[in-house]
């Protein structure tokens, strides 16, 4: 009862992606339009312990996403836009009871030079809760990575 509670009020508030390229606004497509589009650099960050899956498998997860796009992924984070993916998540249980955990998954482009760091406030993902399952979980954060990859190959490529 207490999980699905949790989950029905972690499900009001989820945050939606933008649906396609088209909604974006135009300040965040010169964002995303790259000179040397065909390389994007990534990084994983945040506090993966309970979520029961390695940064590097979520590192996997993020190349396999470029590479199926025709993208070469790289770790320099001094190029001028870096795919991020933030994940947290938190252990939940109930009288000694493991339900899983909830997670909060952002998925956004920033950039690291010249400093100051600027994130750019669109942001593909959500917040949710799992029982465990591994796919569930991986499976969401390939989501939120094919949205943001699907936005910046339209700009840079098919506009």
């Amino acid at each position: 009862m207490i999980r699905s509670l949790i989950f029905l009020y972690l499900i009001a508030l989820m945050v939606p992606s933008l649906a396609n390229a088209n909604d974006l606004p135009e300040w965040y497509k010169t964002v995303l339009k790259q000179e040397s589009p065909n390389t994007l650099s990534y990084a994983v960050v945040g506090g993966l312990d309970q979520c029961r899956t390695q940064k590097s498998e979520i590192e996997s997860l993020i190349e396999g996403v470029l590479i199926r796009s025709r993208i070469k992924p790289s770790t320099d984070l001094s190029n001028p836009l870096v795919l991020i993916a933030k994940i947290r998540c938190a252990g939940l249980s109930s009288n000694g009871v493991d339900l899983g955990a909830a997670f909060d998954i952002r998925v956004a482009f920033s950039r690291f030079q010249p400093l100051p760091v600027v994130d750019y406030f669109i942001s593909y993902g959500s917040i949710g809760t799992w029982g465990g399952e591994d796919n569930f979980f991986k499976d969401s954060v390939k989501q939120f990575v094919e949205e943001a990859v699907t936005d910046y190959v339209t700009v840079n490529f098919l506009e």
